[in-house]
């Protein structure tokens, strides 16, 4: 059994950590710190505590923001390459004769290429929640 410490005086230990003056000057202090630093070491760390849930929540926040923007970007994309492909329609159309539209192989690729884009996007937009 190991022996008991020596019991230091207010005084050494206040030398041994530096809280003290010497003479004894801020015993007031001193006094008022021994006794208010463990409720104030307490509350601290239930500040700390706190504020680290805080910032795993806002983490997984940016995390959901971001899977939400990358969508939105790619939904954005989509429509962007489907205005593409109604202006080359567009082209193509004008430039065939009425009779050969409902026949030509460029204009029906057009055509499924528009609405493969409509698929995805409508796929995309429902992941989001979002309406057409």
């Amino acid at each position: 059994m190991a022996a008991p410490k020596k019991m230091q005086s207010k005084d050494e230990e206040a030398k041994v950590h530096g809280t003290k003056n010497a003479g004894g000057k801020n015993q007031a202090l001193d006094e008022f710190m021994h006794k208010t630093w463990p409720k104030v070491k307490e509350e601290l760390e239930a500040g700390i505590k706190k504020t680290r849930e805080l910032i795993a929540q806002g983490e997984k926040e940016v995390v959901k923001l971001t899977d939400k923007s990358s969508k939105q970007l790619k939904v954005l994309t989509l429509n962007h390459k489907k205005d593409r492909h109604y202006h080359e329609l567009g082209k193509l159309v004008s430039a065939l004769p009425r009779e050969e539209l409902g026949h030509s192989e460029s204009v029906t690729v057009q055509l499924n290429e528009i609405e493969s884009l409509d698929k995805e996007i409508a796929a995309i937009q429902a992941q989001l929640g979002e309406k057409k």
